[in-house]
């Protein structure tokens, strides 16, 4: 009544029962009446909270479990009378909301007094297994810390924030502070609260869990998560769990098929069959890997330059000079040999400032520095080498110098090479049906080889009756030499040409292979004879690499597990989207049912 009266500005000692009046006339409507969500809250309600709630222990919008009673079987079954759950304290939290901001809110949790379990307004912990058991729904708000909220639809336009305008998580917190500048964190309103300020952390924190309670929910599944230890871990479980759900066929729109990537023909016993167009390319992002080529494993951390496997192997003690066994002196990455510590000087000294404004120099045909040096301090070199150094102590470099001398070696003039920093994966592999959804990625490790493209197509392709018709690879007709090398018959029935732009720029005429049956003109039902148009778009692929590429400052440092997961979903955002402007098209977009291929 304190709270009503004071949010109304009625003087209880003038109008004593104005307020039960009132609340006489508006009960029964009141409890009749669905519980509000935030987004139908007006502005000036959610101030009015935030400024007296306070002192009548109350916030915004206070959370509390959904159930009265114990719904666990096992509970059930031990106590036929229905227990009863008894609430506990709150918790206090910070709500980030997408309409008015960080709120204060409190969170309650009940137990249930015969066997122990905890329930929470999202999630049931139940005391025998420890695992939180998510209901079979996405909640209007996530709880991403302890005591830290974060509203569902302030995760969607994160999201899409990612999706469409490569928007990093430190940028959307910076476009979130600001538009919520005025939030006074000595205000009454958050004492005992979590300070107000929005961090990347819970940016990612947001997207990961929004994504994977959706991704159970559209599998009809309830999400169970580890309820102690780091939050980190117990997240990269789930992620690596839905990583091995997108191998290969995992992506919804695996089998797509639409006017612009497929053809369909009416067969002889009346059905319909359709000719789907591919195309397969690499892009290149690149996240940190293990150095050793081709190694899978996972690293401990993304500043690591090898594995656990490869460091019990004492990989990480040797020389960073390619193909030398040598183990590096202390305090260095080379081998004692004056040609390796070498490159490793001549590594060090090319990164300084001084090098690098040097060269800009000669580039303009300025082959000396100006000896007055009177306008510069006497430590600004010296800060801006270490500076430049330790920034490139992390980064992949690969240096060669050539061997000196007047006369070829015994063992020839080949220059040593050494990688110093971190090596990344070589590229990301997609394929991509020509009207622009995207099939299936897979990283590539080491390089864009024949084995590794033959690998990933089989692994997306599995039976004869998912693969494409047609295939375009720019580099087919090494692929088609490489599949007959190995006796590989299982793209036999597939067409697999070179696409139109590699075949004009990249691809010298005299290769039989490349000219004939490489040749996208070989195919008839490729194109128009009429018109000479082509019927398909050969370049959806570079097209879509233009936009993937793009997540590469945003995805270029997370952990494998969260760099896959990520990927994954924006792929699984951009098809939505573009099957939606498919459809405005009218381009019937469809998918073939997985049964039967």
């Amino acid at each position: 009544m304190g709270f009503l009266a004071a949010a109304l500005d009625i003087d209880m000692a003038i109008h004593p029962t104005l307020l039960e009046t009132c609340w006489t006339a508006l009960a029964a409507y009141i409890w009749e009446t669905e519980p509000s969500t935030s987004s139908l809250y007006s502005r000036e309600v959610v101030e009015l909270f935030m400024r007296l709630g306070r002192g009548y222990n109350m916030t915004v919008q206070d959370r509390y479990p959904e159930q009265y009673t114990c719904n666990w079987d096992v509970c059930q079954r031990t106590h036929p009378q229905p227990q009863y759950l008894s609430l506990r304290q709150p918790i206090h939290c910070t709500r980030y909301t997408k309409e008015y901001g960080p709120v204060p809110t409190k969170v309650y949790w009940a137990r249930c007094e015969g066997c122990k379990s905890k329930y929470y307004p999202d999630y049931i912990v139940h005391p025998n297994t420890k695992h939180r058991v998510y209901h079979a729904r996405v909640p209007p708000e996530i709880r991403v810390t302890e005591r830290i909220c974060v509203e569902s639809a302030l995760c969607d336009l994160w999201t899409a924030n990612m999706h469409c305008a490569w928007v990093s998580a430190t940028n959307n917190c910076k476009i979130y502070n600001s538009l919520f500048p005025n939030v006074d964190r000595d205000d009454r309103a958050w004492v005992a609260f979590p300070v107000p300020t929005l961090e990347s952390s819970i940016v990612w924190g947001g997207f990961f869990m929004l994504a994977l309670l959706r991704e159970h929910d559209e599998h009809g599944l309830c999400m169970v998560m580890e309820d102690e230890g780091s939050f980190n871990d117990r997240l990269d479980e789930l992620l690596e769990w839905r990583n091995k759900q997108m191998i290969g066929t995992g992506q919804e729109e695996w089998s797509h098929y639409c006017d612009l990537c497929s053809e369909r023909t009416r067969g002889e016993d009346g059905s319909y069959k359709y000719m789907r167009v591919v195309v397969t390319d690499g892009v290149t992002l690149g996240r940190p890997c293990c150095d050793a080529h081709n190694c899978h494993n996972r690293l401990q951390n993304t500043k690591e330059r090898w594995c656990e496997e490869c460091k019990k192997k004492g990989l990480d003690k040797k020389c960073v000079v390619v193909q030398c066994t040598r183990l590096r002196e202390e305090k260095h990455q080379t081998c004692a040999e004056k040609e390796h510590r070498d490159l490793e000087h001549a590594g060090k000294a090319e990164h300084t400032a001084f090098f690098q404004l040097k060269q800009r120099l000669l580039r303009h045909g300025i082959g000396h520095v100006d000896e007055d040096t009177s306008d510069v301090g006497p430590n600004s070199l010296v800060d801006g080498q270490a500076q430049d150094f330790v920034a490139n102590s992390q980064e992949e470099t690969i240096r060669s110098r050539q061997a000196q001398g007047p006369s070829k070696s015994e063992t020839g003039n080949a220059a040593p090479r050494a990688r110093f920093g971190r090596r990344r994966t070589h590229n990301e592999q997609l394929v991509v049906p020509t009207c622009g959804v995207i099939a299936a990625r897979a990283t590539f490790n080491g390089a864009e080889s024949l084995t590794g493209t033959r690998q990933f197509l089989k692994g997306v392709y599995p039976t004869e009756a998912s693969l494409p018709d047609v295939i375009f690879y720019d580099n087919a007709c090494s692929l088609k030499r490489h599949l007959r090398a190995q006796d590989d018959h299982h793209f036999d029935k597939c067409i697999m040409p070179v696409d139109v732009f590699h075949m004009k720029t990249k691809h010298k005429p005299g290769d039989p292979i490349c000219e004939t049956i490489c040749n996208p003109v070989y195919y008839p039902q490729l194109y128009d004879a009429r018109t000479e148009t082509w019927k398909y778009n050969s370049s959806a692929a570079e097209m879509t690499n233009a936009w993937f590429g793009e997540f590469q400052s945003i995805a270029r440092e997370m952990r494998k597990e969260r760099y896959d997961f990520f990927l994954d979903e924006m792929i699984k955002q951009h098809n939505r989207l573009t099957v939606k402007q498919l459809e405005v098209r009218k381009k019937h977009p469809g998918r073939l049912p997985r049964h039967e291929l």
